[in-house]
């Protein structure tokens, strides 16, 4: 039985979570589901509570993000963190019970490569090819001082093994009774039928109609290493008090959309593309079974 954290009866908590995958389209469901009359997300897109050492800390800081939410029939957030972490579906079952969750999967060979530039454009990846990021992933994600000391969450540098989706779709499925599966596909092909399903699984309003605006697409900046270091002094100075720090979190911020500016779109090589699909094809295959639909397209 879940544990029951509702110590205070006035509490809001989340009766929904959308739980990635990370660069699936996530963020875009969170904005479109935002913008329903019936729906309660908060202003903090990644809370990230449900994983170690990331995000919100602390749980009744986790909790303040929702009260304004009372009275909404569908509460909830997206963090994207949730999937690959393999202690997150417990925690979150302990901590809000049996909760509705939403999960989107993208073509994981595509997925990984957006990751990687999703990591280039805010500066938190420094090595210059995703073929060398690829070599370098195991050794990183063995490494204490990596896992430490990396100025991001872990698993954003798990490009291969986060693209592995059998197993972390099927904790989610183990330990809860509903759960809604969409492929990025779905939210790109068919956005007002995928909405309208997710609605009705909701338990809200199945008539509203969002602006279906694509979200948090990635930009590979000019000078790599220079957007990590601007990204760097941007988070030391941002919210120092006094005028020396704001301006230099606000110049840092504006070098950092200069070099994005400046930066030029960065394709998956057709030769990397097909060795990543030959490397999931395995797991693709019992993904599919599980969760009863065709991934052939992804092969």
């Amino acid at each position: 039985m879940a544990k029951d954290n509702r110590e205070v009866a006035s509490e809001v908590l989340p009766n929904f979570i959308v739980v990635g995958a990370a660069k699936a389209g996530s963020t875009s469901l969170y904005h479109w589901l935002k913008q329903h009359p019936d729906v309660f997300m908060p202003e903090w897109k990644e809370p990230c509570y449900f994983v170690n050492n990331y995000g919100v800390h602390e749980w009744a800081e986790y909790v303040s993000l929702f009260q304004s939410g009372k009275g909404k029939k569908a509460i909830g957030e997206a963090s994207a963190t949730y999937l690959a972490n393999p202690i997150s579906p417990q925690w979150i079952y302990e901590k809000l019970g049996d909760v509705k969750i939403v999960i989107v999967l993208r073509s994981p060979a595509d997925r990984s490569f957006s990751l990687y530039r999703h990591g280039l454009q805010y500066g938190y990846e420094t090595i210059p090819t995703f073929e060398e990021a690829l070599t370098e992933e195991e050794s990183r994600l063995q490494s204490d001082t990596f896992i430490e000391k990396n100025p991001h969450y872990y698993l954003d540098y798990a490009y291969f093994n986060s693209g592995l989706y059998y197993e972390q779709v099927k904790r989610y499925l183990d330990v809860f009774s509903q759960v809604k599966i969409y492929l990025f596909e779905d939210l790109v092909g068919s956005p007002k039928q995928t909405y309208r399903d997710l609605c009705l699984f909701l338990g809200i309003d199945d008539g509203f109609v969002p602006d279906f605006k694509h979200h948090n697409a990635s930009i590979v900046p000019r000078f790599i290493n220079a957007q990590f270091v601007f990204r760097k002094y941007y988070k030391a100075y941002r919210f120092r008090p006094g005028i020396f720090a704001f301006i230099i979190s606000n110049l840092m911020l504006s070098m950092m959309n200069l070099n994005l500016k400046m930066g030029a779109d960065l394709k998956l090589h057709p030769d990397m593309k097909n060795k990543l699909k030959a490397a999931y094809r395995s797991d693709i295959l019992t993904l599919g079974g599980l969760i009863n639909r065709d991934l052939s397209k992804w092969i």
